[in-house]
C-alpha cells in the first residue's frame, strides 16, 4: 500500500458501546451483563466478538429474555472458538507458538523472568521470539510485564491444552517459581491452579512465604493454606507454621470469624512457643475487628501469663494490650502504663515492632488528651525505629497516618503535604505502590479544598481504593471515611445522586469498635448535609450534633464541624 503511494490506517479497538451494537444487531437483543463481560474479552476486535457470538448462537447457549444472555455454564469460551482463535499463532514460527502456550499458564499477564524460570531457559534466548510475537500483535507491553493483547488468545491457548497436563504443568511451574525466588504471588497463582497439595517443597515454602502470602494476596492464599492443611500428617514439623500462617491469612483477608475459629482450633494442638504466641496474637486481632473487645483482652493476658513466651512476644503483647485498654476502658492512665511497660520490654528485647508499637499507643493517648506536640514526638520516634523494615510495613503506614493526622491538628498543612509525598516516594522505591496512605491522604486533600484529588487519591470505588489493603489494621474505619469524603464532597458540589449511593453504602456498615465511632464523622456531616438538602433542618442538627458526646478515651475530633454545627442550630 505505502510503495503505491496509499496511506496504511491504523484501526484501534472498537468501544464498549459499538460492540454493544455489532452484539444487538446479531443476535437481535441488547447484551445481558454476562454476555458484556464475555464479549469484552476480545479487546475491542470485532472479528472476535462476532466468532464469539457466532459460536455461542451454534452452541445455543444464548438465551433472549429480553436480553441477550449466556448461562453460567456456558459463560466460558466455547469449544469452537479455539480453532479460530488459534489461527493467529500461524503467523509467528513454531517455537514461539510453544514459547507463548506456556505464557499462558502464566495468565493474562506475565513476567518475561517468570516465563524463563518455568522454560528454564535465559531471558535473552526469549527475546527474539517475544519480539515476533509483539510484532505479529499477540503480546503487548504492559508496564514491567508483557500481557496478550486479548484475552481470548490466552483463554485459546490455556483451554487447547487437557486439564491433566495443565494441572501437571502448573504444578512444575509453581515449582520452579518458589526455587528461583519469584514473586509470592506469581507462585501462589501457580499452586492454587495446581490443586495438588501434599508436596513437602509447597510446605516449606508457605510457611516461609507466609507472612508475605497474607499482604499481596491473602484471599489466594487462605485457599491454598486450606487445602494444605488438610493434607498435613499430624506429626508434620511444618504443621504449626501451616496453621499459624493460615490465621494471619484468614486475618488479613478480613474474614475475623474464620480467622479467630481457626486460631482457637490451632492453639489446642500447637507446641512451638513462637508460633503459639503468633497465633493468640491473630486470635486478638480477629476479635477485636470482630468487635469482641472483652474476648480480645482475655485472650492476651492468657498469652502473657504463658512461662513460655518469648521475649519479644511479650512486649508486643504489651503494647496490643495498651491498644485494647484504650478502646475497651477509656482509661488513658491505665493505658499509659501498660504502654512504657511494653515500651521497656521492648527496648530490652530489641524488637523494633513491639517498641514502635509501645509508642504509637502513646501518640494515641497525648492525641485523645490533645497534647499534639507530645504526640508528634511519640510517632516521629515510631518512625525512626521501624526505619524501612519491609517486615514492618503495616504498622509502619499506621503510624505515617499518625504522623499526617497529627501534622494537621497543629496546623503545619505544608508540612503534611511534605510528609505525604516522602511516604509516597519512600512506598514508590520500596515497590509497594499501595503502602501510601491513600485515606489519609484523601482526608488531607479535603481540607485543603483539592476535592478533585481528593476523589483521584480514593479511586473510582471501593473495590480500588488500594486503602483498604492494609492487613494491619484492615478494618471498617477505612471504608467509613471512604464513603464519607466521597458522600460529602458530592453533597457540597449538589450531585445528590452520587451522594445518596456513598451514603447508603456508609450507613449500611454497622459501628462496632471504637475505631469505627473515631471515623464516622465525615459520614454524618454528609448525612447531616444530605437531611439539610431536604428540608429537615432539625433532624440535620441533631444528627451531626450527635457526634459530640464522645466516651472515655475516645479520640474523635470535633473542632472542624462545630461551625456547622452553630450554624443549622440558627437555622433550626
Amino acid at each position: 500500500v505505502v510503495r503505491r503511494g496509499g496511506a496504511v490506517i491504523t484501526l484501534g479497538p472498537l468501544p464498549e458501546t459499538d460492540v454493544a451494537a455489532l452484539v444487538t444487531a446479531m443476535v437481535g437483543a441488547t447484551p445481558g451483563d454476562a454476555l458484556r463481560r464475555l464479549t469484552a474479552r476480545a479487546a475491542g476486535n470485532p472479528l472476535y466478538v462476532r466468532e464469539l457470538v457466532d459460536a455461542l448462537v451454534r452452541e445455543q447457549a444464548l438465551e433472549i429474555r429480553p436480553t441477550a444472555e449466556v448461562s453460567v455454564a456456558q459463560e466460558q469460551l466455547p469449544a469452537s472458538l479455539t480453532a479460530v482463535l488459534n489461527d493467529r499463532l500461524s503467523s509467528v514460527p513454531a517455537e514461539t507458538a510453544r514459547m507463548l502456550r506456556t505464557a499462558a499458564l502464566l495468565g493474562a499477564k506475565f513476567a518475561v523472568t517468570d516465563l524463563a524460570v518455568v522454560l528454564r531457559r535465559p531471558v535473552s534466548d526469549l527475546a527474539d521470539g517475544l519480539q515476533e510475537a509483539v510484532a505479529a500483535g499477540i503480546v503487548i507491553g504492559s508496564g514491567s510485564e508483557l500481557a496478550f493483547r486479548h484475552l481470548l488468545i490466552q483463554q485459546a491457548l490455556y483451554g487447547s491444552m487437557p486439564a491433566a497436563l495443565r494441572t501437571a504443568l502448573h504444578a512444575e511451574a509453581a515449582r520452579e517459581l518458589a526455587a528461583a525466588g519469584a514473586d509470592v504471588l506469581s507462585v501462589a497463582q501457580q499452586l492454587s491452579a495446581a490443586n495438588k497439595p501434599g508436596e513437602a517443597w509447597a510446605r516449606r515454602w508457605l510457611v516461609e512465604s507466609g507472612p508475605a502470602l497474607a499482604i499481596r494476596a491473602p484471599q489466594v492464599g487462605a485457599e491454598i493454606l486450606r487445602r494444605e492443611l488438610d493434607a498435613t500428617p499430624a506429626g508434620d514439623e511444618t504443621r504449626d507454621g501451616i496453621m499459624a500462617s493460615l490465621a494471619w491469612a484468614l486475618l488479613a483477608a478480613g474474614s475475623y470469624q474464620e480467622a479467630a475459629r481457626q486460631a482457637s482450633r490451632a492453639l489446642t494442638v500447637m507446641t512451638d512457643p513462637v508460633r503459639r504466641a503468633e497465633t493468640h496474637w491473630v486470635l486478638t486481632r480477629a476479635q477485636v475487628s470482630a468487635g469482641r473487645s472483652d474476648d480480645a483482652i482475655a485472650t492476651m493476658r492468657q498469652a502473657l501469663a504463658s512461662a513460655e513466651l518469648p521475649a519479644e512476644w511479650r512486649a508486643r503483647m504489651l503494647a496490643l494490650l495498651a491498644m485494647l485498654q484504650r478502646a475497651a476502658t477509656g482509661d488513658l492512665d491505665a493505658t499509659d502504663a501498660t504502654a512504657i511497660q511494653a515500651l521497656t520490654a521492648g527496648e530490652e528485647a530489641g524488637d523494633a515492632f513491639a517498641t514502635a508499637h509501645a509508642l504509637t499507643d502513646l501518640w494515641l493517648t497525648r492525641s485523645v488528651r490533645r497534647d499534639h506536640v507530645a504526640a508528634l514526638e511519640y510517632i516521629d520516634r515510631a518512625l525512626r525505629v521501624l526505619g524501612d523494615d519491609p517486615g514492618h510495613a503495616d504498622l509502619r503506614s499506621f503510624a505515617q497516618d499518625g504522623c499526617i493526622f497529627t501534622l494537621q491538628n497543629l496546623d503545619r498543612w505544608p508540612q503534611a503535604e511534605v510528609t505525604l509525598r516522602r511516604v509516597r516516594e519512600a512506598s514508590q522505591r520500596s515497590g509497594n505502590p499501595d503502602r501510601a496512605t491513600w485515606v489519609t491522604a484523601a482526608v488531607l486533600r479535603y481540607w485543603l479544598g483539592e476535592w478533585d484529588d481528593a476523589l483521584a487519591e480514593l479511586g473510582p470505588d471501593d473495590a480500588d481504593a488500594p486503602g483498604l489493603t492494609h492487613s494491619f489494621l484492615r478494618e471498617r474505619w477505612s471504608a467509613l471515611l471512604l464513603h464519607g469524603v466521597s458522600a460529602l464532597i458530592a453533597g457540597r458540589r449538589d450531585e445528590r445522586t452520587a451522594a445518596d449511593q456513598q451514603l447508603r453504602q456508609g450507613l449500611a456498615l454497622p459501628i462496632q469498635t471504637l475505631a469505627d465511632r473515631e471515623n464516622q464523622d465525615f459520614l454524618v456531616a454528609a448525612h447531616a448535609l444530605a437531611l439539610e438538602q431536604s428540608g429537615e433542618t432539625h433532624q440535620a442538627m441533631l444528627r451531626l450534633a450527635g457526634m459530640l458526646p464522645r466516651r472515655d478515651g475516645e479520640m474523635t475530633l470535633i473542632h472542624q464541624w462545630l461551625p456547622e454545627l452553630v450554624r443549622l442550630a440558627l437555622a433550626a
